[in-house]
């Protein structure tokens, strides 16, 4: 007769999975390699040793579960947060953010494996490539969008993706390894409009603004702040970073 098991006994199963998991992620956050042995990871969960291997064959497998299912609830994440907004500069940034958050929320987790697995360290690195590739397609999506509707000048939209998620990656990375900053939130948002800018956020929509004439630009004090057209940015050049952009309104590279 073949046994079936019940619901009741399925839920009982991936309980004592995730507690397991769970147990896992604290002694490998919190203990040096030495000490993150399996008795100590059953320990923590309040199991027999025996159980855990019932469940993962060794530390390696049980790690690499970890890693695989942080990647999975990440994009879950990201794809849920993302379903919330219309705007498309709030979609990009929204991936960006919870990526941030995720990351750093598992730094203590992200930072052991990194150190002490070299072996699963490679998995991890393996991972977030992964999750690194996915992010950049989000991203070539949404600035191929935001190409598309004139909001920013027009660019090799794959080169653009990838330099915009590298250098979230480089940061992460900088503050797992190092420590994150003090004022995290006021970094956050730095790397957020750092990024923005470098994409063209609010150039294109700006500069259908500014009508300059000849006697403007003559009558603009070079001491004083503010742009020759009159457009109340503030900025120590001639012109504000608009009337700089070398790009047209159709996107073309401007001839000189």
């Amino acid at each position: 007769m073949v046994y079936h098991k019940t619901e009741k006994v399925l839920t009982k199963h991936q309980n004592l999975r995730k507690k397991i998991l769970q147990a896992a992620k604290q002694i490998f956050a919190e203990e040096e390699k030495e000490q993150t042995s399996i008795k100590a990871i059953a320990k923590r969960a309040g199991i027999a040793t025996g159980t855990v291997y019932l469940y993962f064959t060794n530390k390696e497998v049980l790690m690499e579960t970890i890693v695989k299912e942080l990647y999975t609830e990440l994009l879950d994440i990201i794809q849920k947060e993302r379903a919330k907004y219309g705007n498309t500069f709030d979609k990009l940034q929204a991936s960006m953010e919870i990526c941030v958050k995720k990351f750093m929320e598992e730094k203590h987790l992200a930072k052991i494996l990194l150190e002490h697995f070299p072996e699963i360290g490679a998995a991890f690195h393996t991972k977030f490539t992964d999750i690194e590739n996915d992010l950049i397609q989000f991203a070539k999506q949404d600035i191929d969008e935001l190409m598309l509707q004139g909001l920013i000048p027009r660019q090799d939209t794959q080169v653009s993706a990838t330099a915009f998620v590298g250098t979230f990656r480089q940061v992460i990375f900088s503050w797992i390894s190092h420590g994150e900053p003090e004022e995290f939130e006021q970094a956050y948002q730095t790397l957020i409009k750092y990024n923005m800018r470098g994409l063209g956020k609010g150039l294109m929509t700006h500069r259908l603004t500014h009508k300059i004439t000849d006697g403007e630009q003559n009558a603009k004090n070079k001491s004083q702040k503010g742009c020759a057209c009159k457009c109340g940015v503030e900025t120590d050049s001639f012109f504000c970073q608009d009337i700089l952009d070398p790009w047209d309104q159709q996107g073309k590279r401007k001839p000189g």
